[in-house]
């Protein structure tokens, strides 16, 4: 089974900084379809830099669960350091 190459940490923050204004609307559209409620848990594959767990996060309020998964460190890294006011577990598989 191939593996995809993994992001080096320089790489992923420049994905994260120039991706997020083209990527956030439609990680909201994403979330609105998901119909993301209070309380409600959350499961965010290949989430990367964390866009869409975000405003899912922000949706399912403090009560709420939200995972995000993704195969890079690196993403997973970069997406960990959005955490101010997010209540997001991240996982690497």
């Amino acid at each position: 089974m191939a593996t995809m190459p993994a992001c080096s940490p320089d790489a992923a923050a420049r994905y994260d900084r120039t991706a997020e204004p083209l990527m956030a609307p439609f990680a909201a559209v994403l979330v609105d379809a998901a119909q993301v409620r209070p309380e409600a848990a959350v499961l965010d594959l290949i989430c990367g830099p964390g866009f869409a767990a975000r405003i899912a996060a922000e949706r399912a309020g403090p009560m709420g669960t939200v995972v995000g998964v993704d195969h890079d460190p690196a993403m997973l890294e970069v997406a960990s350091g959005h955490g101010a006011g997010y209540a997001i577990e991240w996982l690497q598989a």
